[in-house]
């Protein structure tokens, strides 16, 4: 067209075009002399339907690889949840039937230690006996290992830490393996290359990382064998080195010794138990070291272990010396801010008192069978098979002290313990619970209710009565103190003595009575009926009462008070005795007197002479 000799055709779609094209002649007509080329738009190769039919090859299995990636990772996710699942249930197993356990390991141990205790058997039924109760530490050994299994695994493990010097800990540990070692040749060594450095660690938790270690060490080391336990000082940590020349520990299972319940035919496995034996063939439960692993990790710590069978084991824990880290992790506590005693420290041993009585609340009719055997030697006994029946038997009856079981069926021991002290005629009773429970969040819950002690099965009769005797005797003191006293209302204001003797329940029903006598002090007609009206008590349970925290009688609570309020009269120096005497509600001289030389030893001219200066 015009002077032009080109076409131009943009943006064809692809496919097959004929191109026509004529020429004109000069008077611009076109002429017949048209001419046809055909011209092929082919698209590239990834626009062609070969290239889109493997786009759709590609998508159909990108979407087959995506579910069966899915499907596998729910699977796997599956398969981990069943695993959890069946570790939490075998844990739980493990728990139920531990907690289950120690009441009969009580009836156990107990009446075992009773019968040692009295060192009147012959020597073969002694070491009998003996044999029984080291048995039967290793299987409460045991026992704790699993319920420490679940504390871990709920992430309910606390840990009270303290500065510790690990090499003089260490050295205490392993005193107790010295017969061990005696008994089958065995050279077993300790050294503290630690310089006396302390690290900060919860004490119960290392010594069962160590008597585990040590444990392993002896069980799988033949007689005649080398032992050592190593405690030195790193650069950024303390490390606690165990080392036999024992059976040692395969390659196959160096990667998996710290796993939970992993263990073998083979004794090589390690996993044993926490407790010494020299049976070098038993096999072992697949958790001791598995447990020690978990200590350690909630101390900040490492473990390595190193062994070739047949040459030897060598096995490295590490705590780090740096305090602030430790203390800082969330489940470390200071152990001087939780300071409820020492569980395992042994009481002084407090002298019997016959006209006591102990209450037993116990649903195990065996056990509580034995329980008030052993206490009848020395107090007088009640007893009850369930909790309605001993809040009944304890309202009742107004024992001197009662021992109680925590899981019963129906009314537990927390809820005994909770109806005891909002009773007022029970809140002064103090309460011992006895119990297969080892939580910490369970003593802590009992103590809060008003328990006066807490202890776990199983345990030492004499420590029960030790403990029983000493609450008493702490009672007793607390009378003392009021004997003594110039000020009933001073006294309850006492330190810390006082407060453990006294329930805040307690505490305000004093506070009610000494806040009567002073409004009423004068009045010579006081009359016990007035106090019982007050505190809404009958006569006899007030006796019971305030005997129970005073040891004073009611009459002699009134004539106490009146006595005191007295000496603090006649120091102030500004009233006559017989206006005192009126002031304090005693209207004879004379009574008033006797009275005051009573309490004071002298009489009311020779006490103010006594004190003016």
């Amino acid at each position: 067209m015009g002077n032009q000799h080109a076409a131009t055709y943009t943006n064809l779609p692809y496919g097959r075009y004929v191109f026509h094209v004529r020429s004109t002649n000069a008077g611009k007509v076109p002429t017949d002399n048209t001419r046809t080329m055909e011209i092929v738009l082919t698209p590239p190769f990834w626009r062609t339907g070969w290239a889109y039919l493997l786009y759709g090859l590609l998508a159909v299995g990108m979407v087959l690889l995506v579910n069966r990636v899915i499907f596998s990772f729910y699977k796997l996710r599956n398969k981990v949840e069943v695993e959890k699942k069946m570790t939490d249930m075998k844990l739980k197993f493990f728990t139920d039937i531990s907690h289950e356990i120690r009441t009969p390991l009580t009836l156990i141990s107990s009446p075992v230690d009773h019968l040692l205790a009295t060192g009147q058997l012959p020597a073969p039924s002694a070491r009998i006996l003996t044999t029984v109760k080291q048995n039967t530490d290793r299987l409460l050994r045991l026992v704790n290992q699993l319920l420490d299994f679940r504390k871990i695994q709920n992430s309910r493990m606390k840990l009270y830490i303290e500065p510790i010097g690990l090499g003089e800990f260490s050295r205490h540990v392993c005193a107790s393996f010295e017969s061990e070692a005696a008994g089958r040749d065995l050279t077993f060594t300790f050294s503290d290359l630690s310089d006396g450095k302390a690290v900060w660690l919860d004490k119960d938790k290392t010594e069962k990382i160590l008597y585990n270690l040590l444990s392993n060490a002896f069980k799988f080391t033949p007689d005649g064998g080398k032992i050592s336990c190593t405690v030195c000082d790193d650069v950024n940590n303390i490390d606690l080195i165990v080392e036999d020349d024992g059976e040692g520990i395969p390659a196959s299972k160096l990667s998996v010794i710290f796993n939970r319940f992993e263990s073998s035919d083979s004794s090589a496995s390690r996993g044993g138990d926490a407790r010494p034996t020299p049976v070098s063939s038993q096999k072992g439960t697949g958790i001791g070291l598995s447990l020690v692993k978990e200590l350690v990790e909630l101390h900040n710590g490492s473990v390595f272990v190193e062994s070739l069978p047949g040459k030897g084991t060598r096995v490295t824990v590490s705590f780090s010396k740096d305090a602030e880290a430790v203390k800082a992790l969330p489940q470390c506590f200071i152990a001087e801010a939780y300071n409820p005693g020492d569980p395992h420290a042994e009481p002084a041993v407090a002298k019997a008192q016959a006209d006591k009585t102990v209450l037993f609340i116990e649903d195990n009719d065996q056990l509580r069978e034995f329980l008030t055997g052993v206490a009848s030697e020395s107090y007088g006994v009640l007893e009850a098979g369930d909790g309605e029946t001993g809040i009944a038997v304890a309202t009742e009856r107004q024992p001197d002290i009662i021992v109680t079981d925590l899981m019963m069926e129906g009314t537990d021991g927390f809820e005994v313990v909770r109806r005891l002290r909002e009773e007022i005629g029970t809140s002064h009773i103090p309460i011992i619970i006895l119990t297969a429970k080892t939580e910490l969040d369970d003593k802590l819950r009992a103590l809060r209710l008003g328990a006066d002690d807490f202890l776990t099965k199983p345990f030492s009769p004499a420590y029960l009565m030790a403990r029983i005797g000493n609450l008493l005797d702490r009672r007793k003191e607390l009378h003392g103190r009021f004997a003594a006293s110039t000020s009933f209302a001073e006294t309850l204001k006492g330190g810390i003595e006082v407060k453990k003797g006294i329930s805040p329940s307690d505490t305000a029903f004093m506070d009610k009575l000494i806040g009567y006598m002073e409004t009423n002090l004068e009045n010579p007609d006081l009359r016990i009926e007035d106090l019982a009206d007050l505190t809404h008590t009958s006569r006899s349970l007030l006796f019971k009462k305030i005997k129970s925290l005073t040891g004073f009688s009611p009459v002699e609570f009134i004539r106490e008070f009146r006595i005191q309020r007295a000496t603090e009269l006649i120091l102030q120096g500004e009233h006559s005795f017989k206006e005192i005497t009126y002031m304090v509600g005693m209207n004879d001289s004379r009574y008033f007197a006797r009275c005051f030389k009573q309490k004071h030893g002298i009489t009311p001219s020779e006490f103010k002479a006594k004190h003016t200066p």
